[in-house]
């Protein structure tokens, strides 16, 4: 849950799409309308659709202020009878953070791969491969 959500300075340099925010908002009332709406989230995937969700914490500590907002930094697939995680680099490194240890062993144990792909290594040469959106692959019917 983004119990520690606030605006990145960092991404904010070259991503057009976000806004600081307001002095009247301040840090807390951001976060408290990025809570309501993860909430509202929340309770349509778990209580309408089904789908189960686990939650990680996330603390100010971190140092992962829009951490609610993934950047794609892990994709998995499964092919040829292997299951196979990727991790991606990327360029802020308050996002960098993001790749958390227990997440990773979290989806690690669950799916339990037998392949983990590691391109973090081209972040020292400033080279990035990340996005901001959602890809969703339907693996049976091949789409």
């Amino acid at each position: 849950a983004p119990t520690a959500f606030e605006f990145n300075e960092s991404c904010a340099e070259d991503n057009h799409f976000m806004s600081q925010v307001s002095q009247e908002e301040g840090k807390e009332g951001a976060r408290s309308i990025v809570l309501q709406e993860y909430s509202g989230l929340y309770d349509m995937l778990t209580k309408q659709v089904g789908v189960k969700v686990h939650l990680f914490r996330h603390n100010e500590s971190h140092g992962t202020p829009d951490a609610c907002f993934p950047n794609n930094w892990f994709s998995t697939h499964s092919e040829l009878g292997h299951r196979t995680l990727v991790t991606y680099p990327l360029k802020s490194p308050n996002r960098r953070l993001e790749r958390r240890p227990d997440i990773l062993d979290y989806i690690q144990t669950v799916k339990n791969y037998d392949r983990v792909i590691n391109f973090e290594e081209y972040e020292k040469d400033s080279k990035f491969f990340e996005g901001t959106g959602c890809l969703v692959l339907d693996r049976a019917n091949k789409i």
